[in-house]
């Protein structure tokens, strides 16, 4: 194979593979192995093995496209170290706290973007506890979708979306902020309670900076009650379901009843190639 001989050639410190070629095949060449185990930084392919990656310890970005796997296996990632940015494409199932650990302590970036299917891929924004990012992003493939209902549905785990990543940029139709179990007076105000806050229960400070949400639907906040369900016995304030543009009024009224509340919120109507999505911003003031 031409491409072979070529990367066996000369070591290569960034290789970007189409996504209907086999990157097994390329990266486990040993003459491949032999000349870019130490030099390869950055890597775009396809990858199945769980072995394929772990020579390639120069390895700093990763953008993982899903053609002969349609669901994220983290084995394929075991033995990868000091990796800081993974990219992931068209996946149609993946669990973002299933990561092994080595990358757990590494990654600062993640990127996903989910496989636009008929009625709706889903995301979900849980972290494993030790993960500490400066970026996540979900791109909802507005340019290249037809239907709102191919656009992903995300489901935000609000306390690791405060306490554990800097900026959080969300695509979707529809998004469901999920509060941590608790005793809440009213599910707009336990969201707000969450963005104030200076530190976790367990002392971890907040690192939210910039949160943005470019949403086509609407918006949900969960705060489940301490039995577990999100509106135990008849209160229906656990569970706030509204318009992006409500929302943002509703958000602001309450951040304005709170002394030295330092939260910015604005919003804005987009135009994305058919669709015009609203977009949510929201930034700490420090």
């Amino acid at each position: 194979m031409a491409v072979k001989s070529l990367l066996a050639s000369a070591p290569v410190s960034r290789l970007w593979l189409r996504r209907d070629i086999r990157g097994d095949e390329i990266l486990r060449d040993p003459a491949m192995r032999q000349r870019s185990a130490s030099s390869l930084q950055e890597l775009s392919a396809s990858i199945s093995c769980t072995d394929t990656l772990q020579e390639f310890r120069s390895l700093r970005v990763l953008h993982l496209e899903a053609y002969v796997l349609p669901k994220l296996y983290p084995a394929v990632l075991w033995g990868v170290v000091g990796l800081q940015r993974l990219s992931l494409h068209h996946f149609e199932e993946y669990c973002l706290t299933e990561l092994p650990a080595a990358l757990v302590a590494s990654l600062r970036v993640i990127e996903v973007t989910p496989k636009p299917v008929a009625l709706h891929s889903a995301f979900a924004l849980r972290l494993p506890a030790a993960m500490a990012l400066t970026r996540l992003s979900v791109d909802g493939s507005f340019y290249t979708i037809t239907s709102h209902r191919a656009a992903p549905s995300a489901t935000v785990d609000v306390a690791a979306m405060c306490q554990q990543c800097q900026e959080v940029v969300i695509e979707a139709e529809n998004i469901v902020f999920q509060l941590p179990l608790g005793v809440y007076r009213s599910a707009l105000q336990a969201f707000v309670d969450m963005l104030l806050q200076p530190c976790s229960p367990e002392g971890r400070p907040a690192a939210w900076q910039r949160l943005e949400f470019r949403l086509l639907g609407d918006v949900t906040v969960r705060a489940p009650s301490g039995d577990g369900s999100a509106a135990s016995h008849g209160n229906k304030q656990l569970v706030l379901f509204t318009k992006p543009a409500a929302f943002i009024y509703k958000l602001r009224h309450a951040l304005l009843g709170v002394a030295d509340a330092r939260v910015r919120v604005s919003f804005q109507h987009w135009q994305c190639s058919i669709f015009h999505p609203t977009v949510i911003e929201i930034e700490r003031l420090l």
